[in-house]
């Protein structure tokens, strides 16, 4: 047989598989979540505790079965489509049928006649489809025994802590998901139907939408493309729930802009501390909305940028006066940081993980440099610049200055980016002013600066590069390896060494 027959062979059995596995776990997630709705009714009337035991070993025994069979299918043949349905359909009335029939007629022998219970008679209809489901296996089963619901919704709470839509082409899936929101105080308008419920989106405000994957009408999978063309996926939070295994149309799904999915049968904490985070999510993206539009109303915004762009007394002297006279400083430690290979990390990666990894990164050296006495100058592409020892004549503005250089370092080392970093510093004096009279940025100039930026550039990734002569004594717990004579761009020869911690 060739190799592409073989092939073929496989696939039509893998998507056999992948059908009867849907099939299988839809009727079990029925069958699970009408018995812990007995069980929720018993403990809510403080019935008899024989009884509620009685459904807690049959909820059990479902689950039992439901491992059981999802054993069986992964184990099954898949060399051709024929051998997995002959030995699948074998498996299903030899082993699966006698012990659903066994753990039904053991509940019908332990409850007493007269007991009744509003989801029982549910719960019996799910037991009869999956009866039906091991006698014919591959038929199809999309619709179950009850009838189908065009929609619901729960009643007018007002202490409600979200609004949920929730869209499956099954009612008792329906049912059961608005059953357990419900319980978390939260108010749902379920649907059948998808179309139906885009025309619902452009008239009522949802916190969340729970949508199936698979439905006749329009898929889970168009759900979402269409949302997304309405430019909706970005309000709204959506989670797909479905029993499918079909690993490329979950990730379609994720890559579409749905912020999980939950698989069937839905563990009930599971689905609790999912929709509670996108619950959160959507009121966290509504409360960071109306900030930003009470942010764009205050006047002093523009004092506030200032301040992260300025030096005190420069930004204090600006507003006084309307400009801010050059000056020397002396003993000033100038700081270059270089993320190591940057522009190929560009090239592989998307615009927007670039620029959340560098607004990441250089959040935490502003805090290092603030927490040293650093002043942060700007940052130039890639390249965060920094220098101490500007508010007059500090001895220590060097070591202060190495201090946040190996904060930087250790930084870099622990950030999720990868990156490694260059680091660069020299001491001397620099003039410090602001050129120009828009986008205020007070900037250093001078031979200082030159050369702490031709030091990161020849530097060992991890490591602080120095001039030999250009440094008071360094600490016991620095360690000092030699690099000899190097050209330094534009400056000529000098003799430099690079500096790391003591391990």
């Amino acid at each position: 047989m060739r190799r592409e027959e073989t092939v073929e062979r496989k696939m039509s059995a893998e998507k056999s598989r992948s059908v009867l596995r849907h099939d299988l776990r839809t009727f079990f997630n029925v069958s699970i979540g009408y018995c812990e709705m007995c069980i929720e009714e018993i403990a809510e009337s403080e019935g008899d505790s024989n009884r509620l035991l009685i459904f807690e070993d049959l909820l059990a025994a479902i689950r039992v079965l439901l491992r059981e069979t999802e054993y069986a299918l992964e184990s099954a043949n898949l060399e051709s489509d024929e051998l997995f349905r002959n030995e699948i359909s074998i498996w299903l009335k030899k082993t699966l049928l006698p012990s659903i029939q066994k753990i039904v007629l053991e509940k019908e022998q332990r409850l007493s006649s007269g007991v009744v219970y509003s989801s029982l008679g549910n719960l019996d209809d799910a037991f009869k489809g999956l009866t039906q489901k091991c006698l014919n296996p591959f038929a199809d089963s999309r619709l179950l025994t009850r009838p189908e619901v065009v929609s619901f919704r729960s009643g007018e709470n007002a202490g409600s802590i979200g609004h949920v839509l929730v869209i499956d082409d099954q009612a008792d899936n329906l049912l059961l998901i608005k059953h357990r929101l419900e319980k978390l105080g939260l108010s749902v308008e379920a649907m059948t139907s998808a179309v139906n419920a885009l025309e619902s989106l452009s008239s009522k405000d949802f916190d969340a939408i729970l949508v199936d994957l698979d439905m006749p009408e329009m898929s889970g999978l168009d759900f979402l493309k269409e949302m997304k063309s309405r430019n909706l996926l970005s309000e709204i939070p959506t989670l797909v729930v479905t029993a499918s295994d079909e690993m490329d149309r979950l990730s379609e799904c994720i890559s579409l802009g749905a912020v999980d999915f939950l698989p069937k049968p839905c563990d009930h904490s599971i689905l609790m501390a999912r929709i509670n985070a996108t619950i959160e999510r959507k009121k966290s993206r509504d409360r960071e909305k109306q900030m930003s539009r009470e942010l764009h109303l205050e006047k002093s915004l523009v004092d506030d940028l200032l301040a992260m762009l300025l030096p005190v007394d420069i930004l204090n002297e600006l507003k006084q006066t309307g400009r801010v006279k050059p000056r020397r400083f002396s003993n000033v430690s100038v700081i270059f940081c270089d993320i190591v290979d940057f522009t190929s990390y560009c090239e592989s990666h998307d615009p927007e993980v670039v620029l959340e990894n560098l607004h990441s990164i250089f959040s935490e050296f502003d805090a290092i440099v603030e927490m040293h006495g650093v002043q942060k100058i700007k940052t130039i592409g890639d390249c965060y610049m920094a220098a101490c020892g500007m508010n007059g004549v500090r001895e220590d503005s060097f070591h202060n200055a190495l201090a946040s250089a190996f904060a930087m370092i250790e930084a870099a080392r622990n950030h999720r980016s990868g990156w490694k970093v260059r680091i660069g510093i020299h001491m001397g004096d620099v003039i410090g002013g602001i050129a120009g009279t828009r986008n205020y940025l007070f900037d250093l100039w001078g031979d200082v600066v030159n050369t702490a930026a031709r030091l990161q550039s020849v530097g060992v990734p991890m490591t602080v590069t120095v001039t030999n002569d250009n440094h008071p004594i360094l600490p016991q717990w620095i360690q000092t390896t030699e690099l000899g004579k190097v050209e330094l761009k534009g400056k000529g020869v000098y003799s430099v060494a690079t500096l790391r911690l003591k391990t």
